[in-house]
């Protein structure tokens, strides 16, 4: 229990100091308590976070979807301090590219979770980061993850484009993309806003 009295005694000296809101996030926030305690244990921290009478909301970020527990979900939608609000890591939407980046869900997978997160808590706001371009990407491949963007409406989304020089095929502008990836190799970043329009915090 050593971790978790670190982590209360902290929260406390920030509502002392007049914070009035903490975020948790970590590389994989969802799986808090899995290496100390043999389960995860995200849902019960943050039970223990909301004692502190001066913290007014409480957020978590970066969410693996797979590690999302229906425990968890239940602390969002009954604990007033915690913000309806979660940071999906998803990435891609595409069966072959998401294994392909080792990631542990299938489309319908993400599909779910993001339609039970809605069923739940409805006014949860959802926000993502997807990467177009990945080596390898094909154009069918990279239709079908903007279908599914303009089809989960995230609340926020933020973009990374990769120039993948000679081997990407994937945009619409390929062309014209090869061509800029010869003179450089790193990446963009572009951030929108969905058709969905939800508070990221709640009102006290």
């Amino acid at each position: 229990m050593f971790r978790w009295n670190v982590f209360l005694n902290e929260a406390r000296e920030l509502a002392e100091q007049g914070v009035k809101e903490l975020i948790l996030v970590a590389q994989e926030t969802t799986l808090y308590g899995k290496d100390l305690y043999g389960e995860k244990s995200l849902h019960k921290l943050v039970r223990e976070f909301v004692i502190f009478s001066g913290i007014r909301w409480i957020r978590i970020l970066y969410c693996y979807p797979e590690e999302i527990t229906d425990e968890l979900i239940e602390v969002i939608k009954k604990e007033p301090k915690v913000c309806h609000y979660l940071d999906l890591p998803i990435q891609h939407a595409n069966d072959t590219i998401l294994k392909r980046m080792g990631r542990r869900t299938t489309k319908q997978e993400l599909v779910n979770i993001v339609e039970k997160l809605r069923s739940e808590i409805p006014d949860i706001c959802l926000r993502t980061t997807l990467i177009t371009g990945f080596p390898g990407e094909t154009a069918e491949q990279h239709e079908e993850l903007m279908q599914f963007v303009d089809e989960m409406e995230f609340d926020r989304l933020g973009s990374l484009y990769l120039f993948a020089g000679r081997g990407y095929t994937g945009s619409r502008n390929a062309g014209a993309d090869r061509r800029r990836s010869k003179k450089k190799t790193g990446r963009q970043r572009s951030w929108n806003c969905s058709r969905r329009s939800h508070l990221t915090r709640r009102k006290t």
